[in-house]
């Protein structure tokens, strides 16, 4: 329905996105929801490119992409519009013309790493995916520059399953150091404990946040809308989870969550302990939490993108 409805529309622009995916990311979920969000937009006609070594095929992140949208040639000038996130400007030819790209930025890093930094100044309109990263790269950015705040997938991540009381689930591929140090130090205290160092798939990752109760992510020290502290939030796990600035919206000490200092292991295996023993705070930041995540769907993030390529791009 929506391909025929785009095909007879004569004033449609076709976009292209352009992912270089290595293994699945945060900032491949934001693409691939973009992606989708354009697809059922009436006057939009989206492709995306993988580059060459790409192994996107493997990963559950793509398999909403219909086939017939995945193009095999890099061809900027047979697209109107053109859609880039992160390190991927680097397969864009450095003279585009006045061709319009759609530039989506996902961490705070952004302002500080010089590569990531020098593509700032390339024209193109900017979708920030948080109000800390807006406010990092907004002095260095030229032209337009907003705020979409990452979104959660609500029929994959929800709070509808019956939790196992005082478990705990570590995701530490960003630190697993601390992870495993958190994980051996639990084990020893013969505590429900589970350690996630590897990329699982989505719906994996899903149904282990269903059953745990306390959820434990190790960010890195600075970055973007770190999403999988929403997502413990919208399974309504209780959260822990260190300040790596572009959460702040959303990881609020003490309400939400429990932020223990960023690296510090006994600081961590302090604030499990606290949940584990203080009913009341786990249920408090249980409720918060959950509630906070209500406000990251889909659905507003659609809405502000069609609001977005309507005042700027189409």
């Amino acid at each position: 329905m929506i391909w025929s409805k785009v095909m007879s529309d004569s004033h449609v622009q076709r976009i292209l996105f352009t992912r270089n995916f290595k293994y699945p990311t945060g900032g491949d979920v934001t693409v691939r929801d973009y992606f989708i969000h354009s697809l059922n937009h009436p006057k939009l006609d989206p492709y995306i490119y993988f580059t060459p070594d790409s192994k996107y095929a493997s990963s559950d992140i793509w398999e909403n992409i219909p086939k017939e949208r995945v193009v095999k040639e890099l061809a900027p000038d047979d697209y109107d519009l053109l859609f880039v996130g992160g390190k991927n400007w680097r397969f864009l030819p450095p003279n585009l013309g006045n061709k319009k790209v759609i530039n989506v930025i996902q961490g705070v890093r952004h302002a500080k790493v010089p590569e990531l930094r020098s593509y700032l100044q390339r024209p193109a309109y900017r979708i920030c995916n948080s109000q800390e990263v807006y406010e990092a790269v907004a002095p260095f950015t030229y032209g337009v520059t907003e705020v979409i705040n990452t979104a959660v997938d609500f029929e994959l991540f929800n709070g509808n399953a019956e939790k196992k009381p005082n478990s705990i689930l570590i995701w530490g591929k960003k630190n697993p150091e601390l992870a495993s140090g958190l994980f051996e130090a639990l084990k020893k205290q013969n505590l429900d404990v589970q350690l996630l160092v590897d990329s699982l798939p989505r719906r994996e990752f899903a149904k282990l946040l269903y059953q745990a109760d306390i959820f434990v992510t190790l960010p890195v020290q600075i970055e973007g809308a770190h999403r999988p502290p929403l997502e413990g939030m919208a399974c309504r796990c209780v959260v822990v989870c260190s300040d790596a600035i572009g959460n702040r919206s959303y990881c609020i000490d003490g309400q939400t969550c429990l932020q223990p200092r960023y690296d510090d292991l006994d600081e961590h295996l302090a604030m499990i302990q606290r949940l584990l023993h203080d009913e009341a705070l786990k249920e408090r930041i249980r409720c918060n939490g959950y509630e906070m995540s209500q406000k990251y769907t889909l659905e507003e993030q659609r809405r502000r993108y069609y609001q977005f390529l309507e005042k700027y791009i189409l």
